[in-house]
């Protein structure tokens, strides 16, 4: 009994000792991983982000759109008679005089090709050129089908002769070369002086004649443009007047398709409105149907490295007479020579008396040169000296005292992980952004990244 109660004393003791906690590896690393992840998300959340921006080549996205009055010499044609017209050339296609443009008929029957009775030669020359499109014929170019039917047209309508009627119809040739248009607006007698501001608000439609309408004598039936030469004219503001006076020629990119052409320049006044005249030599025909056209002028052509304003900032270096320029002795490094002082200021001098100098060398960010490409001075670090340092010339006993500063301007390229001074020179610039120029000493190039806000970071900052 005694022994039992023993035994039963020492698994009470046994079971009241306290139990120590094990640790294992495993446990110990998933607990610094998780402690490194909260210090580094708390830091990441509190910290300033800096964010990046790479550099890329371009032009500034400033060009003005418009929309422009087309003004060409032209002239409308007007039914002789009363009748369903039936065209015969293709709209917005040239013309040779005498050449047939459309017929008039008392119905609506096809044209004057269903009566046509060709002979043998012409039947073996219309097979022959239908045998040709058929073989060169695109499906993604569907339109040329309309002008092969006018071409052939043509073709038959030259066999029957020249006469004024052929079967039910009465033919109308062109009177000169030109350019056929079935649009008719109302404004093909328009030149500059006849230009209003309230016209640009209007922008009346064309009406477009179709084949087999019915017209009385003296409707429009189309008109003829006979002169290759052509022009826009769009109303301009005075600071725009003031900015295009200085263009004698102008690039033009017309937003219908996307196409460029230079013009020469006027600015003309009408009717209280200032007006850009832009005279086109070629190109008229692509235009031919529209009376109004937006388009863009290309007075923007400064082209480099864009980068955003905010990325700028400045950085003073000092200015060094190129004179002072020296080599590195053993090295093929650029610097210059310093006199050596000691800790009071006081010069400090050899055996002979003269002054103990060291090289140093120095990153040079801009050299000035003269008329002759000489260089004159150049910009320096301002990390290689201090202010009263005192340099010496090579060849001579010429010095000069270091004090005269200048400030250029630059963007924090970080490529490296850490903000670095790059000097910029900027060409042209917007609201936003602004082109540099391209392969500057000491500057960044395409694809570099840089710091987009650079009053968020000093130089050396590791990013």
């Amino acid at each position: 009994m005694a022994k039992r109660n023993k035994r039963k004393s020492k698994k009470r003791r046994s079971s009241d000792t306290p139990r120590f906690l094990h640790l294992n590896i495993g446990t110990v690393i998933f607990g610094a991983i998780f402690i490194y992840m909260a210090v580094s998300l708390f830091f990441y959340m509190t910290a300033d982000h800096i964010r990046s921006y790479q550099v890329v080549q371009g032009p500034l996205s400033k060009n003005e759109m418009y929309t422009a009055f087309v003004i060409r010499e032209e002239s409308v044609v007007k039914a002789a008679g009363s009748g369903y017209v039936h065209y015969y050339a293709g709209n917005a296609s040239k013309v040779s005089a005498n050449s047939v443009v459309y017929g008039l008929s008392d119905t609506e029957e096809s044209g004057v090709t269903s009566v046509m009775k060709p002979d043998e030669e012409v039947l073996s020359d219309v097979q022959s050129s239908l045998s040709l499109f058929s073989s060169a014929y695109d499906a993604n170019h569907f339109s040329s089908i309309y002008d092969f039917k006018y071409e052939l047209t043509q073709s038959l309508l030259s066999s029957a002769g020249t006469g004024d009627r052929y079967g039910n119809q009465t033919l109308s040739r062109a009177a000169r070369d030109g350019v056929v248009v079935y649009q008719v607006d109302g404004y093909e007698d328009y030149t500059v002086d006849s230009l209003t501001p309230e016209l640009f608000s209007q922008k009346n439609s064309a009406s477009l004649n179709s084949s087999e309408k019915k017209v009385t004598a003296g409707d429009p039936v189309y008109k003829l443009i006979t002169d290759e030469t052509w022009s826009i004219a769009i109303p301009v503001t005075a600071k725009q007047t003031v900015k295009l006076s200085s263009y004698q020629n102008i690039k033009v990119k017309f937003l219908k398709d996307g196409e460029t052409q230079t013009g020469s320049l006027a600015i003309k006044a009408s009717n209280g409105q200032n007006y850009a005249v832009i005279t086109f030599s070629t190109g008229m025909i692509r235009y031919a149907k529209e009376r109004f056209q937006s388009v863009e002028l290309v007075t923007n052509t400064a082209n480099g490295l864009k980068i955003p304003n905010s990325a700028i900032t400045n950085k003073d270096f000092f200015t060094i007479p190129a004179k002072m320029l020296a080599n590195g002795g053993d090295s093929n490094s650029s610097g210059f020579l310093r006199i050596l002082k000691d800790k009071e200021g006081n010069i400090l001098t050899d055996d002979q008396g003269q002054p103990k100098t060291e090289f140093v060398k120095a990153t040079i960010y801009k050299t000035i040169r003269n008329e002759n490409d000489e260089a004159t001075e150049y910009y320096v670090d301002q990390s290689s000296f201090s202010p009263g340092d005192i340099l010496v010339a090579e060849d001579s006993n010429t010095k000069y005292e270091i004090k005269e500063t200048v400030s250029l301007e630059g963007v924090y390229c970080i490529n490296k992980g850490y903000a670095v001074f790059r000097r910029i020179e900027i060409i042209d610039q917007n609201e936003e952004f602004c082109i540099i120029k391209s392969q500057t000493d000491y500057g960044i190039s395409q694809y570099d990244y840089i710091v987009e806000d650079a009053s968020a970071v000093n130089e050396e900052d590791i990013m």
